[in-house]
């Protein structure tokens, strides 16, 4: 499954920070650390399970424990219409 930044969103990488804009509801995320890793590469266009498999290797931790956190990170993601999923 891979993923897409929606149209209704402007976003920044400032520092080592993401600031994310949602234009619709004017709503600023912030996102940092293992979020901000996992937003800069939906935009590389790689596939879930290959960020996954990356970030656990950046972070050091299991698998199953990166990919329960970013699930959750995913569906409030999608579910505030910033990214959408795709294949």
């Amino acid at each position: 499954m891979f993923f897409n930044y929606t149209e209704n969103i402007s976003w920044v990488l400032l520092d080592d920070i993401v600031f994310v804009f949602e234009e619709i509801d004017n709503m600023m995320y912030v996102l940092e650390d293992i979020a901000k890793d996992f937003w800069l590469m939906i935009q590389d266009k790689i596939d879930f399970s290959s960020i996954i498999q990356k970030l656990s290797e950046i972070y050091d931790a299991e698998v199953e424990v990166i990919q329960d956190d970013m699930q959750e990170f995913v569906s409030m993601m999608i579910s505030k219409k910033i990214i959408q999923a795709r294949g």
